[in-house]
């Protein structure tokens, strides 16, 4: 009030003179009186703000005290269970904080993943940046493959995964025509067999005419009723039929054998061929058929045995029960041959088969099967150099896996 009434009277003293200064300091007490008024606003609002303050911290004080002493009830209630709880919370607590530092080393580990992540990426792409110059290389090694190939007449088309696709295609197209080539010869084959089998027939029948025909000409002709001589089989020891000569993988025909001998035996001609061979042994020559003939005379191999003579080379002829080896020794060649010769009886489409599936499953030995006099042969070679033992130990298990010495296959 008493600043109202200064600032009235100095208003009337502006009034009553109208001087510029007068009006200057108007102006500042007008101003100074907003000022008064915004302080005293804003005392006001401080004011009240505290007594707001005052209220809620009393309010607090209030609730603190409830708490405080509901809290005490509580503990005078619970007793001993007061304790418990206590410790539950302790160990609440302690599992809390454990979390926490779990939360931690999770929060550490996922920034290293992080980063290990990002140099991951990085050497990808560093790997993906040297893949690339690696493709660019070969493009340009390819075009100058290229460039060779046409400066030497070739085409790059050879070389097109098209065309390759193509003919390998093709080649798969032609092997399964040849598979079924294949069963179609086998096909052939068998019906071959039947008609070998009836063929078989048929010149049975002819023999049996043919000897009933001798047999009524005879009578006609007065001839006393006698069977007609058979056909003499051939003997060991005897002229054989002309061998094949095999030198160095070549076959070709040999002529007939000039002579047959037959070594006596004597035991002034076994001591001189033992010290013949001997003597060869000692001079580390090839063995000879003389040579494996004295073996065999000396192992008491059993059957026949004979040393006989020819121009392709001299040879040794073993014949057991129904078969017939003949060793052949040729001359001027590092390797001789062997033949193996059983007969079989009847004409047998089984064993023939069987021979099929031999000659295409092994190398030891070639058969081969004979329909005019129904005999197998089974054709090998071997090494000079080997020792007569030796070769009689390979002879025998040929024997044994392919031949039977007692019975017919």
């Amino acid at each position: 009030m008493c600043r109202i009434s200064a600032h009235n009277k100095m208003s009337e003293l502006l009034n009553r003179n109208t001087d510029p200064l007068f009006e200057k300091m108007e102006k500042i007490f007008a101003e100074r009186d907003a000022e008064y008024k915004k302080m005293e606003e804003r005392n006001r609002v401080r004011e009240e703000a505290v007594k707001e303050k005052e209220n809620s911290l009393k309010k607090e004080v209030s609730r603190m005290d409830t708490e405080q002493k509901l809290f005490q009830s509580l503990k005078d209630y619970a007793g001993d269970d007061y304790e418990e709880i206590e410790e539950k919370m302790q160990m609440l607590e302690e599992k809390q904080r454990e979390t926490q530092e779990m939360e931690k080393y999770l929060q550490k580990k996922r920034l290293e993943l992080e980063a290990d992540e990002q140099q991951s990426l990085l050497d990808t792409s560093i790997l993906r940046e040297e893949i690339r110059n690696e493709k660019l290389k070969q493009q340009r090694l390819s075009r100058e493959l290229e460039d060779k190939l046409a400066d030497l007449g070739y085409s790059s088309d050879n070389f097109d995964p098209a065309i390759l696709e193509k003919k390998e295609q093709k080649i798969k197209e032609q092997a399964q025509e040849i598979q079924k080539l294949k069963e179609e010869i086998e096909k052939w084959e068998d019906k071959a067999d039947e008609w070998e089998e009836k063929e078989s027939g048929f010149v049975a029948q002819i023999d049996t005419l043919n000897k009933e025909k001798a047999q009524l000409w005879k009578k006609l002709m007065g001839v006393e009723d006698e069977s007609l001589p058979e056909k003499k089989e051939d003997v060991p020891g005897k002229a054989e039929e002309p061998v094949e000569e095999r030198v160095s993988g070549t076959e070709e025909a040999v002529e007939e054998v000039e002579e047959v001998e037959v070594v006596p035996e004597e035991e002034s001609v076994y001591a001189k061929e033992e010290e013949n061979l001997k003597e060869a042994i000692e001079m580390d020559t090839p063995l000879t058929a003389e040579g494996f003939y004295n073996y065999l005379q000396e192992q008491e191999v059993g059957g026949v045995i004979q040393l006989r003579h020819a121009k392709q080379g001299d040879m040794v002829n073993i014949a057991i029960s129904q078969i017939v080896v003949t060793v052949v020794f040729a001359e001027e060649a590092k390797e001789g041959w062997f033949d193996i010769k059983k007969s079989i009886g009847n004409n047998n489409r089984k064993l023939r088969r069987l021979i099929r599936s031999w000659n295409s499953s092994q190398n030891d030995l070639t058969f081969k099967y004979d329909t005019s006099d129904n005999t197998v042969t089974a054709e090998g070679d071997f090494d000079k150099d080997q020792t007569a033992e030796e070769l009689l130990r390979y002879l025998d298990r040929l024997l044994d896996t392919y031949f039977d010495t007692g019975e017919e296959e």
